[in-house]
């Protein structure tokens, strides 16, 4: 399944960010890479996991650093297509 994670950081944990996402080993598979909006402190992020505990060790990894709202997406095809399927 896809999700957008939108994230927001304090500039005095630049460096600790920086170096945790040098390292980075949460294992998802990131499909846009994260970026940053409009020089803020904030962003996003979206990427594609298996299960709930990819997401917990996302998180896990880079709290406190980053604090998250995880929202998970899906294309507007599929969502129509499901929901017309549930009309039936």
């Amino acid at each position: 399944m896809k999700f957008i994670a939108f994230w927001e950081y304090d500039p005095a944990n630049m460096k600790q960010l920086i170096d945790k996402f040098m390292k980075s080993k949460t294992g998802l598979k990131v499909l846009f890479e994260p970026h940053g909006i409009g020089g803020q402190h904030k962003g996003f992020t979206i990427f594609e996991a298996d299960s709930i505990d990819e997401i917990i060790n996302y998180t896990v990894y880079y709290t406190p650093e980053l604090d998250f709202k995880i929202y998970p997406i899906a294309s507007s095809a599929d969502s129509s297509k499901k929901w017309l399927e549930s009309q039936k």
